[in-house]
């Protein structure tokens, strides 16, 4: 499958603007990974983020591949289905835009979602903290990945619209590593990271590139049936002039 930029690079964006939050929701057991000895500090932090990573890249597949496989019978009925689809998915990245800039708050009610499934997560994750080992703190990570949270929910609904596993699950890993340098950064004392992902200049920024990014994704897939409809138009009047022309004519 060939990397497309427009998957990879809205999606780090989104991740390295938006880890403030993520920062208020997994910074506590960064800051905890950090009061281990420094020798031990590095090889759990990064234990800790792959499985949360690893955690991402998973659900963005699930939830590709789901509705990939549910959309299929509505394509068949609504050859346009899978514009729309593409459409909402560009929505959805120019909402995430508002989200990074702090000018629209919706996407916190995804959170509400998984509050349930995190009932039921959240016990497991108690035995392993704080994490002794490597894999411990994978293992935590991976747990730790399925937290609500209103920007990794917003992350599932672009894939989910994208109906594609692989779609999917590429989006969140660029997501994922877009997130990585605050967190790292929370573990290992760099405030200086933290706050420059702060800054509101920086904030809008990013957001307008989300946003222009976006509505040239929702923009796209209608420009494209736009082109090949007015081809398709250009060959039937080349084909239907050279149909009228004389027998002499069109002779070689």
């Amino acid at each position: 499958m060939i990397v497309d930029a427009s998957i990879i690079l809205p999606a780090f964006l989104l991740g390295f603007m938006g880890s403030g939050h993520c920062l208020g929701m997994c910074g506590g057991i960064s800051a905890a990974l950090g009061a281990a000895s420094e020798r031990r500090t590095l090889s759990l932090s990064v234990g800790y983020n792959i499985g949360r990573v690893l955690s991402y890249i998973m659900l963005g597949a699930i939830v590709g591949g789901m509705a990939q496989s549910l959309s299929q019978p509505l394509l068949q009925l609504l050859p346009q289905g899978a514009r729309w689809l593409r459409t909402l998915a560009g929505l959805m990245v120019i909402a995430m835009g508002f989200y990074v800039a702090g000018w629209w708050r919706g996407l916190t009610h995804l959170e509400k979602i998984g509050g349930y499934v995190w009932r039921y997560v959240q016990p497991l994750t108690k035995p392993l903290l704080p994490p002794k080992s490597i894999g411990a703190a994978l293992l935590l990570g991976e747990l730790w990945g399925l937290l609500p949270c209103g920007l990794v929910y917003s992350s599932l609904t672009w894939a989910a619209l994208n109906a594609d596993a692989m779609h999917g699950a590429l989006w969140m890993a660029a997501f994922g590593a877009g997130t990585l340098p605050a967190m790292l950064a929370t573990t290992h004392g760099g405030s200086y990271l933290r706050s420059w992902t702060q800054r509101p200049a920086l904030r809008r920024t990013a957001a307008i590139a989300l946003i222009a990014a976006g509505i040239i994704a929702a923009a796209m897939p209608w420009l494209h049936a736009q082109h090949d409809h007015t081809n398709n138009m250009d060959h039937m009047h080349h084909h239907s002039a050279e149909l009228t022309q004389p027998a002499a004519v069109r002779a070689p």
